[in-house]
């Protein structure tokens, strides 16, 4: 039973702060059928329109951010999960698989949207099989390293996600989860100032997660947190009165300066710098989205 006090609502629309699961979820949640309906058929056709090509407008900066995960998994990496296997679940249009492919990696990709499965077989010749997690048999095959980012926030069952997940992985495997960071004191900080909560998207996003809550489930779910980071705080432009939510124009300005800052370190030989300063927003619980590393215990 979802139980929990309510932290949004629009009309029937209600997310809870949901005390069995131990994170914010919509309540009630729609069935795994209409769920696989809208990700398998309509995501990238009525929800996604442009996400392809929006892609490849920013693969240089997309690459970036998918060459830090791999750094830091090859940091965290030790001699009980120092192999090659890695799986990608969600893997969309198939650019995070291309990049581990060039660092030496064994990568293939689970990917329940036929148009981002074809787009990835066809774009850069991925190894990547059009299903779910749930769907696919975790005996067949086991994993050094699995990487899912952007979602968890949109699935029936988080905890069963990752414990099936932490089966799929070799003993001391690591898992590398990235969702948005939610309901944090920036987003809070504008809705005072008049904003409305704009992060709030169901039927999209069912969950909602912050870093307690990520880190209580990894725990639940039979990982050892390693690491925790955030990306950048694109956010803190609504606090400049840079409204990008409502201008579509002041967007790609604020979209373009954050990568313009995060290229120029990169190129000055300052990408350390970037991800302290990224550790030091992830201790305020200030950040788009939480980068967590758990390794199985």
């Amino acid at each position: 039973m979802h139980k929990g006090n309510i932290i949004y609502q629009e009309g029937k629309v209600r997310v809870i702060d949901c005390k069995s699961c131990g994170f914010a979820h919509v309540n009630p949640l729609p069935s795994l059928n209409e769920l696989n309906d809208f990700y398998e058929k309509r995501f990238y056709k009525d929800v996604k329109t442009s996400y392809f090509s929006d892609y490849e407008r920013d693969h240089d900066w997309w690459a970036l951010n998918y060459e830090d995960i791999l750094k830091t998994f090859k940091k965290l990496s030790s001699s009980k999960s120092s192999g090659k296997k890695l799986l990608d679940i969600g893997s969309g249009p198939g650019l995070f698989l291309d990049v581990a492919r060039k660092n030496g990696l064994e990568a293939t990709g689970i990917e329940p949207s036929k148009d981002a499965f074809e787009y990835s077989r066809n774009k850069y010749k991925c190894k990547v099989l059009n299903t779910t997690l749930e769907e696919l048999d975790s005996s067949k095959e086991k994993f050094d390293f699995i990487h899912s980012s952007l979602v968890l926030e949109h699935i029936l069952d988080p905890q069963g996600f990752l414990k099936k997940s932490t089966s799929m992985l070799k003993k001391g495997g690591l898992m590398c989860v990235i969702v948005p960071n939610d309901f944090t004191i920036i987003q809070k900080i504008n809705v005072i100032l008049g904003r409305r909560m704009w992060w709030v998207s169901p039927f999209e996003h069912l969950n909602y997660f912050n870093q307690k809550s990520l880190r209580k489930l990894f725990d639940r779910s039979g990982f050892k947190v390693e690491y925790e980071n955030v990306t950048f705080p694109i956010d803190l432009f609504l606090l400049m009165d840079q409204n990008y939510l409502d201008d579509p124009a002041t967007g790609k300005n604020c979209h373009s300066m954050r990568k313009s800052f995060e290229f120029n370190l990169q190129k000055t030989g300052n990408g350390d710098l970037r991800e302290k300063l990224y550790s030091a927003f992830s201790k305020l619980g200030i950040g788009r989205e939480l980068i967590i590393f758990g390794r199985k215990k």
